[in-house]
């Protein structure tokens, strides 16, 4: 027996709308509408925390077409179009759940937790730099907090487990593998990856002199054509804060049978960015 989740179904079904032309688009929607919201209650209990949420069938197939709405908008199309007119159009302005999950995860951290964290360490170092001695118990309890989005990246997979809520910069920015000097990330407009890069405020990338310069440039100019409408793309970074660390001594970018001339001009302090790099030591 073949399963295919809600998710597939609702891809599936948006390509026979654009491809198929459909007869009757709306005895489609009606019969199988069940099947392409199959697994809405279940993201959106993870989402919210709550294994209990639950939701009546009109919400439920409101949320199916709002996804479906998403997908249609991703390839250019409109459920307003008047081929699939028949199938109605989803309330886009009354939902309560976040539709990008990405962009839920980024901001679903304790804020407040973090405040508190920070003043612990300021004690624990403030008592080991004056040699005061000290015995120190930290007790933590939940909640959150919506904040500012920070996107925590590695370039390798090892350090990238040690960031909390950390992905690799490759996964995260969608780098391509081959690079070259005009390479841009397979990020597009309109989709939640767009849109998580677009609200982050800060991004903090780790054994970042792993990474070769062209997958920094790369990250740039993606970050330029993503957020051109708002502010024209023409500021490094799109105006958005950028913490690099690592150790040039360490592990360098890896160039298969290069040179020592190619592998240091592969580093990133090399980069068209490096003009407002800002070393903190």
């Amino acid at each position: 027996m073949i399963y295919i989740n809600g998710k597939r179904l609702r891809e599936l079904f948006v390509t026979l709308l654009l491809n198929c032309k459909v007869t009757e688009p709306k005895k489609l929607w009606s019969k199988n509408w069940k099947l392409l919201a199959d697994d809405i209650e279940h993201e959106h209990q993870k989402l919210y925390g709550n294994d209990n949420l639950t939701y009546e069938d009109d919400d439920l197939k409101n949320y199916a077409l709002q996804e479906i709405e998403l997908i249609m908008w991703k390839r250019g199309r409109t459920l307003k179009e008047d081929e699939f007119s028949e199938i109605p159009y989803p309330d886009m302005s009354g939902i309560d759940v976040p539709r990008n999950h990405l962009v839920a995860e980024e901001t679903s951290y304790d804020r407040n937790s973090v405040l508190a964290e920070a003043e612990m360490f300021d004690s624990v170092i403030d008592s080991v730099e004056k040699k005061d001695g000290g015995l120190f118990f930290v007790y933590g309890s939940g909640g959150t907090a919506q904040g500012k989005v920070v996107l925590a990246v590695a370039s390798s997979g090892i350090a990238s487990l040690l960031l909390p809520g950390g992905r690799t910069a490759h996964s995260r920015f969608k780098i391509p593998l081959r690079l070259n000097e005009q390479s841009c990330c397979n990020i597009f407009k309109k989709t939640n990856e767009a849109d998580l890069l677009c609200r982050a405020d800060l991004i903090i990338w780790d054994e970042a002199p792993m990474m070769h310069r062209n997958g920094l440039e790369a990250v740039q100019r993606t970050l330029a054509d993503l957020m051109m409408e708002k502010n024209g793309g023409k500021e490094l970074f799109s105006r958005k804060t950028l913490v690099i660390g690592g150790d040039f001594r360490k592990i360098l970018p890896v160039i298969e049978e290069g040179s020592r001339e190619e592998i240091v001009n592969a580093f990133i302090s090399r980069s068209n960015c490096g003009n407002i790099l800002k070393s903190l030591n």
